[in-house]
């Protein structure tokens, strides 16, 4: 069941009627980045923050959340959405600019630095109970990966990232092995590359091994769901 079932709310709180309730200030990253966000969202759309704010707990009476290991921009982008319920479409070049403050093409390796920044967002997502962020995260990732690929480092970052993170049955992990054995040309190698390759998470090698067997003498684009869905008829 979502977050926002669990809520026991028809529809969510406009911005009006959470601007009228609480604030809840959130310190981010080592370096405590404060971020203001409107209690009524947090409660609505994560379990998580509606347990912390309601139960017998600091934060609730206080209104006060330290999330020192989480980074700004992955907050940002979860802030984001709660305000806009819009998760930046990667091709969009103006798209971002509210959360990263700038044009994504404008950024060295933009496009591989906001599909990880995705992976880290259907993270948060699922560690704190933000269940449609979550499939939202995840659907932006899957579909963005049809329109580009990962780049150089950042590509073993996220291989690195999301198979120590990410439980073994979701789809997200199946799509990141289907697009390396689509794309990656060992060509387009660096020096850097092959000393991340080192690392690469045993589960993701052989599932590689094992999609390039499923490959031979089939059509290497055939199509694939890789989406999270609410229920079975979804």
């Amino acid at each position: 069941m979502d977050a926002e079932q669990q809520a026991g709310c028809a529809e969510a709180p406009s911005i009006v009627a959470a601007a009228q309730g609480d604030v809840v200030i959130f310190e981010v990253g080592p370096d405590r980045k404060q971020f203001r966000v409107h209690a009524a969202l947090l409660v609505y759309h994560s379990e998580y923050f509606r347990n912390a704010l309601r139960g017998p707990w600091k934060e609730a009476r206080e209104g006060f959340i330290p999330l020192e290991d989480i980074e700004p921009l992955t907050f940002k982008l979860f802030v984001h959405w709660l305000y806009t319920q819009e998760m930046p479409e990667l091709h969009d070049e103006e798209g971002w600019r509210p959360v990263v403050g700038m044009n994504v093409w404008d950024m060295d390796q933009g496009w591989a630095k906001m599909l990880l920044l995705l992976v880290k967002a259907y993270m948060f997502g699922d560690r704190f109970l933000a269940s449609r962020f979550r499939r939202e995260a995840n659907s932006a990732f899957c579909t963005s990966l049809t329109c580009g690929s990962l780049d150089g480092p950042i590509r073993w970052q996220t291989v690195e990232y999301t198979f120590a993170n990410i439980p073994p049955e979701r789809p997200i992990l199946q799509r990141i092995v289907d697009e390396h054995c689509q794309y990656w040309e060992q060509q387009d190698e660096e020096d850097e590359d092959l000393a991340d390759q080192q690392d690469l998470p045993y589960d993701f090698l052989v599932r590689v091994m094992k999609r390039h067997s499923e490959l031979r003498g089939t059509d290497i684009s055939c199509v694939k769901c890789y989406l999270e869905h609410v229920n079975d008829e979804e």
